[in-house]
């Protein structure tokens, strides 16, 4: 897709046509994503998709719901809450953190409206995820955020889904697995009544997903060794697909916060 002047602006994916014909509606992705997806490609040999930890609404959007019929009064409600804190015509409404947030981390809070990353304009949620994508894992941002009438700037260090500032490459245990862990802390083991584990605290689509794991279960043994911290896991996925051992696959046991064990068995072959 070019713009009037020649020059190049985004990559065509799609088109919606009411005729069948190459008229209608065009869908692109943006020059700045297309290039960091074909540098990202070339120099790791996977894409490094860096997150904020955030879900957001446009205050457009907020807006423009608010004043649909037919809107059940509960959601309704929610959307007239969230416009108490919005002091500004355009942004992205933080809505809610996922977890080990870095920009929770950083300091921003739900109710902001984030309206600008590293001075660039954010009017839209679409429009901050653009600008988040074109930083990898590790890059720094300056986001700022409108908060109830007072602008705040926050300096946030990006990670990727599994919460790492790392370079994923295609080889990589944690990506092929889809997941991101944290080690149990001291009270959460007193509460389970264990000693060692780690938590599912994301999933993305990956082989733990695929069997079937859900968010929250807590792994202890995986191939008959004891799991202690994310690193552990790591290496024993790093350990079969480099050939260091005769396993081809991963055999977990653990269980769920309501008590329940579950064994999982994940092939790492295919």
């Amino acid at each position: 897709m070019v713009n009037t002047k020649g020059e190049l602006i985004g990559i065509n994916t799609a088109i919606y046509s009411e005729t069948g014909s190459y008229a209608g509606y065009s869908f692109a992705v943006p020059i700045s994503i297309a290039g960091k997806v074909a540098s990202d490609l070339k120099q790791y040999g996977t894409v490094q998709r860096a997150v904020l930890g955030v879900q957001i609404i446009g205050v457009g959007d907020i807006m423009d719901q608010l004043s649909m019929p037919n809107v059940p009064d509960e959601y309704k409600n929610e959307l007239k809450s969230m416009k108490e804190n919005i002091k500004v015509s355009e942004g992205a409404y933080v809505a809610e953190f996922a977890d080990r947030s870095v920009a929770k981390e950083a300091g921003i809070e739900v109710g902001d409206v984030i309206i600008s990353v590293n001075g660039v304009k954010v009017k839209s949620g679409n429009a901050l995820q653009e600008q988040i994508g074109k930083y990898r894992p590790g890059d720094k941002v300056t986001v700022k955020v409108n908060r109830k009438g007072t602008e705040k700037s926050f300096e946030v260090q990006l990670k990727n889904a599994q919460g790492s500032t790392k370079v994923i490459t295609p080889d990589d245990g944690t990506e092929m697995l889809g997941g991101a862990f944290k080690a149990l802390t001291d009270k959460e083991k007193r509460e389970y009544g264990v000693s060692y584990g780690i938590e599912v605290t994301g999933l993305t689509n990956g082989k733990l997903k695929d069997a079937g794991i859900k968010k929250g279960f807590i792994i202890m043994i995986v191939n008959n060794q004891r799991v202690k911290t994310p690193e552990d896991l790591e290496k024993i996925v790093d350990d079969i697909l480099h050939g260091r051992t005769e396993d081809q696959g991963l055999f977990i046991k653990g269980f769920y916060p309501n008590g329940r064990t579950k064994y999982y068995a994940i092939d790492l072959a295919e």
